[in-house]
């Protein structure tokens, strides 16, 4: 399965080794060493999934994203942690179009 590394802090770069050849692009706004700035960069039909190790603000657009565009996500804990989110705006998007969060 092809995959997109989105944070390429700690994690994502322990992330981005583990995925080996089936890591296609890494996504980071601040990082000089990622291919995209933001996952809207990436193509869609590169890859099938996303590994996001992002800071806890910046998830619920990115997952937002990746669900409604049949990509399936791997997230760093903690998911969601504030009330103006919640899993259940997850839910619905993943549901839809099958994909797994």
């Amino acid at each position: 399965m092809k995959v997109v590394v989105v944070g390429l802090g700690n994690q994502g770069k322990k992330r981005a080794k583990v995925a080996g050849s089936d890591l296609v692009a890494t996504v980071d706004p601040f990082n000089p060493e990622a291919k995209f700035k933001t996952i809207e960069e990436a193509p869609l039909n590169s890859y099938e999934a996303a590994l996001v190790c992002t800071p806890d603000v910046a998830k619920p657009k990115i997952l937002a994203y990746l669900l409604a565009n049949k990509r399936h996500a791997l997230v760093e804990k903690p998911l969601l942690r504030d009330a103006e989110h919640s899993l259940k705006q997850l839910k619905e998007p993943a549901e839809r179009n099958r994909a797994v969060c």
